[in-house]
């Protein structure tokens, strides 16, 4: 399984580093699994990471906490962020959670620590060891109604189209995981590597789009004989395309089943008695 590098920093990483560290519990691991610098189009920051609780905390009879979570409020605008307990993310995972394999897989790491070595954690080890072929269908899950959506008003499709970068984001994500066992969650780096020159083709011109009167045909030349559909119908058959590619029989780069059981449990272990 390979990962892509695409997703770079930003410039209140700092901050995030220093609240990452006076947090209690200390993370281990933070990043951006979303956001302008993660997706490659302009959309809203979120953060995500993991905890290790101690042995003593999780073993015995005293409530603890697995998931943590409120608003980072330095920067420019306040961003959710949420941290899991090491185990809730590996059972996440092994359950095929598409939140805890953007949260592991994530290149716009803020900050990172592995109790063991003070390196930075390799939480990328943990989704190769966990991941399955049923990963797809939470791809698949989450595009269904913004394929419907597509479907429905691509008529009406003008300049305001960031659902449809994340819907496309989704869609290729998935899919090329599917094909190639490889993560990006990069639109522009899907666009460019993994997406074929029909979809391609469609996103330049989407692009060049207008904002339009919703009366109008957006984006036609008043004067073509174009009925009014164009690219537009193009783009709803390729995300119809993709989207039903979604299906666990067709996702042969992936294992049928986790790859290391007994790894991700030794994983866990020796990090919870090095704290």
């Amino acid at each position: 399984m390979t990962f892509c590098a695409a997703g770079g920093a930003n410039e209140d990483d700092g901050q995030l580093t220093s609240w990452a560290t006076a947090h209690a519990p200390t993370p281990v691991h933070v990043n951006r699994y979303a956001g302008s610098a993660v997706n490659g189009f302009a959309c809203s920051d979120r953060i995500g990471g993991m905890v290790v609780q101690p042995a003593e905390v999780v073993l015995g009879l005293r409530a603890w906490e697995d998931a943590f979570e409120g608003t980072f409020e330095g920067g420019h605008t306040p961003r959710p962020w949420v941290l899991f307990d090491a185990e809730k993310l590996i059972r996440m995972m092994l359950r095929q959670s598409g939140l805890a394999l953007e949260i592991l897989a994530s290149p716009a790491v803020v900050y990172s620590r592995d109790p063991l070595s003070s390196e930075p954690l390799d939480t990328r080890a943990l989704v190769r060891a966990a991941i399955t072929r049923e990963i797809v269908l939470h791809y698949r899950d989450v595009t269904r109604s913004g394929v419907q959506r597509l479907v429905a008003t691509e008529s009406a499709l003008n300049a305001e189209t960031a659902w449809v970068h994340d819907l496309f984001r989704n869609l290729l994500t998935g899919h090329t995981l599917a094909r190639e066992a490889h993560v990006c969650l990069h639109l522009p780096t899907l666009l460019a590597d993994h997406a074929d020159s029909e979809i391609r083709q469609c996103f330049e011109s989407l692009e060049g789009l207008p904002g339009t009167d919703p009366g109008t045909d957006p984006g036609t030349d008043p004067g073509s004989t174009d009925p009014g559909t164009g690219f537009r119908a193009q783009l709803a058959t390729c995300a119809q395309r993709l989207h039903a590619a979604l299906e666990v029989d067709q996702a042969v780069a992936l294992a049928r089943s986790p790859l290391d059981y007994a790894w991700l449990n030794d994983w866990l272990v020796t990090r919870r008695r090095a704290l």
